[in-house]
């Protein structure tokens, strides 16, 4: 198994591009902000508070989604997210 980061940080009022996961990760919050997501085809979700030192994750592998996120909140939004690749076979 590999990984790769990334990591994303929002201005207030900015959002990211649309991106897609396909492979586990795990999200570890570096700064306290508010933002919602927007599944690809679909509205804008609900604001959700993001706390410094938070970690969630999702199962991509198994449900993979397509999505932004928009900063709708007062300070800069920080994350780091680690997505585990499967090795491919030779």
């Amino acid at each position: 198994m590999m990984s790769a980061s990334s990591e994303v940080v929002l201005k207030p009022g900015q959002s990211s591009l649309f991106d897609t996961h396909s492979h586990d990760d795990v999200y570890l919050t570096l700064a306290d902000a508010v933002g919602r997501a927007q599944i690809e085809g679909g509205n804008w979700g609900p604001q959700t508070a993001f706390r410094s030192g938070e970690a969630s994750s999702d199962d991509a592998s198994k449900h993979p989604f397509t999505h932004r996120l928009e900063n709708v909140g007062t300070t800069e939004f920080h994350t780091l997210n680690i997505e585990f690749c499967p090795l491919e076979k030779p």
